[in-house]
């Protein structure tokens, strides 16, 4: 066969990538064949090890995960998996799915190369695993052709050792060869069970048979601990009771006094099997934990920490803006030498500058797009201008339908050539989602507050000389949900649809609450809280507060985290409105 060309490559992906999702998208049909139910359920079982349990139980309303057959499918189904797909996009600023077309790849090289005719899926184990993470950084194996004469005795399996160190400290799966397929094992499994079974009784000959059991599990272990230290301890075990065994034997022979031994060989052989498999078990426990729900190569960049605020606005004609507040770290725009040294091989001489592009990707319900906002912010002479830690400002509307954002940032070295902006290609990458955000309410009806959008107030700027309008063209507003504990913090929010009293005048009450929780307390309910209530009259429906936040009544310290509610009344109409943030105080 040819070899396809890229692009016959890629139109190929896509097209298998539209008929996974077709077939998938049938999951909530009324009416299914025999042949398509089980379609569905063979694409379905090549993706259900990564879901949630509460995708799951949207998805599937009876039947367990690993009982294809009793699968019965919830009514949504079908669009549940499309909108579940369209949330795993690592690259939401280009069209396609990128994380789709990577996921049906390894499940046709999962097919292909791992195959088994007793899963529904469509593969073993490995092939599973080889779905969620990718290949592995390694594979190996406990070769029993290099232990000695062990490759005599039957019931030796073959086995592989998958690693993953890059994913997780624990990141290593062992597999064993049974009927021609390989499961998912543990240590134990790699010790015949004939052995092992003759090993246990504590007869003379079940001892002669724990002695040379012994002497197996010694070798198998200490080839395994290379991979998975966690039963290195079983090595040691097992070979010393061996080797004492064994110097027992020699000085018997030579007539000569042996040494004390406590345990009789069957014990000890049942105890260490023991202790292994309780090993195993806590082993997987820390795997699991460690371990990601799946693991993606779509992006082979560093990952950068973007840190960002979003906050609502209404505007007079009753749309919504969001207002998104973002800022890199320092560090975080300075490539490591391998990206520098590239790039001063390339054309382009010099890159004293960095180039953030900020991409959102704007979805509604089901996770489609329905729009999208770029901005490109260069930062000139990085040196100096980076490590400002410089808060970079992003204003667009909010459709009607909207309901989630989906974020992505790359960072270029770049350099300005006749005011045009030279860059080449990323070397960090950010992606993250705002779920949830909807437009605000524009009936009109009742008061409404805007989002809480944070502030900061220079160090060295003097609260008795604001007056007004000064605390506006002094605050800046900040990008990350925590502040230092000298940080003076102000608050931003607009008010809508105040009423009008006889006199065409609008009054309201502001009142704010400070609330702040420690790790220190030892009660999960104690708390430190201040109020603070102002009064105001205004002849606007429309108002727009910056309140400098007081915490001198409250004491803030690391790791402690503020509450702070605002709450409005509007005195002539007598009803209410709040919002409440939350900030993390930390140590810079």
């Amino acid at each position: 066969m040819d070899r396809l060309s890229k692009e016959e490559s890629r139109v190929s992906k896509q097209r298998a990538a539209k008929l996974y999702l077709c077939i998938l998208q049938r999951a909530s049909a009324d009416q299914l064949s025999v042949e398509d139910r089980d379609a569905v359920r063979k694409r379905f079982s090549q993706m259900v090890f990564m879901l949630a349990d509460s995708t799951y139980d949207a998805v599937v309303s009876e039947g367990d995960r690993d009982e294809p057959d009793e699968w019965v499918f919830a009514d949504e189904a079908g669009e549940r998996l499309l909108a579940w797909w369209r949330m795993q996009d690592v690259v939401p600023s280009t069209p396609g799915n990128e994380r789709l077309l990577e996921h049906v790849e390894r499940v046709q090289i999962a097919e292909r190369e791992y195959a088994s005719s007793e899963s529904v899926s469509g593969f073993d184990d490995r092939g599973l695993i080889y779905v969620k993470y990718g290949p592995p950084s390694r594979v190996d194996q406990v070769n029993w052709d290099e232990m000695h004469n062990l490759s005599m005795i039957d019931g030796f399996p073959e086995n592989e050792i998958w690693s993953y160190p890059a994913l997780a400290q624990n990141g290593s799966f062992l597999f064993i060869e049974d009927d021609d397929e390989f499961e998912l094992g543990r240590s134990t499994d790699l010790i015949p069970k004939r052995q092992r079974a003759l090993a246990l009784s504590p007869s003379r000959r079940g001892n002669q048979n724990a002695v040379r059991l012994l002497g197996i599990m010694s070798l198998v272990y200490e080839r395994l601990a290379y991979y998975q230290d966690h039963i290195a301890f079983a090595y040691l075990d097992t070979w010393k009771y061996a080797s004492l065994i064994e110097e027992n034997r020699r000085v018997a022979q030579l007539g000569g006094m042996s040494y004390p031994v406590n345990e009789q060989p069957s014990v000890v052989a049942t105890r260490i099997v023991s202790e292994v498999e309780a090993a195993d078990r806590n082993f997987e426990r820390r795997r699991d934990k460690e371990m990601p729900a799946q693991a993606t190569e779509v992006i082979k960049l560093p990952t950068a920490d973007l840190q960002y605020i979003t906050s609502r606005f209404l505007n007079p004609d009753g749309t919504t803006r969001v207002v998104l507040d973002w800022a890199m770290e320092p560090e975080e725009l300075q490539p490591d030498k391998s990206v520098v040294k590239r790039f001063r091989r390339s054309s382009l001489s010099r890159y004293q500058d960095r180039s953030v592009e900020v991409n959102v990707s704007i979805r509604d319900p089901s996770y489609q797009s329905i729009g999208a906002e770029r901005q490109l912010v260069v930062f000139e002479d990085a040196s100096a201008d980076v490590s400002k830690g410089r808060t970079n400002s992003l204003t667009f509307a909010l459709p009607k339908n909207a309901k989630h954002l989906a974020l992505q940032t790359n960072a270029h070295m770049s350099t300005i050539k006749e005011d045009v902006v030279q860059y080449g290609p990323p070397f960090s990458y950010a992606v993250d989602w705002e779920r949830d955000l909807s437009p605000l309410d524009e009936t009109g009806r009742r008061l409404l507050l805007s989002d809480i959008r944070p502030m900061l107030l220079p160090r060295d700027v003097e609260i008795q000389s604001l007056v007004g309008s000064s605390i506006e063209s002094a605050a800046t507003p900040t990008p990350r949900m925590e502040i230092q504990p000298d940080d003076q913090l102000v608050i931003y929010f607009e008010a809508y649809n105040l009423r009008y009293g006889s006199d065409d005048r609008v009054q309201y009450t502001v009142q704010y609450d400070v609330e702040v929780r420690s790790p220190r307390w030892l009660l999960r309910d104690q708390f430190e809280r201040s109020s603070t209530e102002v009064t105001q009259e205004g002849s606007s429906s429309r108002v727009e507060e910056y309140i400098l936040v007081d915490l001198g009544d409250v004491e803030v310290e690391d790791g402690d985290t503020i509450r702070l509610t605002v709450e409005m009344t509007d005195d002539v109409a007598q009803s209410t409105s709040s919002r409440t943030i939350e900030l993390d105080v930390a140590e810079p």
